[in-house]
């Protein structure tokens, strides 16, 4: 339970400060995702960002500074996705795709204008 509480604790200040550094919710959705990408460099993952032909932004991150911790604690990672589409002000959604995890070189995850499916539709 204190552990839940210091996780939730973390995620609320790490949320609030990527809202604090991002472009305004009027700021067209690639300036926001690539304000996303610069963020986790920040943080020390080595993001990058790459759109895909479908309108589809890949961010990868090439290092993981909390990797140790994460494979003892894997709700550091479950908790990726929803800061990303917090921090996107729910214009997208986020989706890992390659997790290290699971035998990847990277952290992978697919982000998606809200409201686009799989196929694009």
């Amino acid at each position: 339970e204190a552990f839940e509480s210091v996780m939730e604790e973390h995620a609320t200040q790490q949320r609030e400060r990527y809202l604090a550094e991002m472009p305004a919710s009027e700021a067209p959705l690639a300036e926001c995702v690539s304000a996303l990408v610069a963020l986790r460099s920040k943080d020390g993952h080595m993001a990058r960002m790459e759109q895909k032909e479908d309108g589809v932004w890949l961010l990868t991150q090439h290092h993981c500074p909390v990797c140790p911790s994460s494979r003892a604690c894997p709700q550091i990672c479950e908790a990726e996705p929803e800061l990303f589409e917090a921090a996107l002000r729910g214009r997208a959604t986020g989706k890992r795709t390659e997790f290290v995890h699971e035998g990847a070189r990277r952290c992978t995850y697919e982000i998606r204008a809200a409201g686009v499916g799989l196929s694009g539709a």
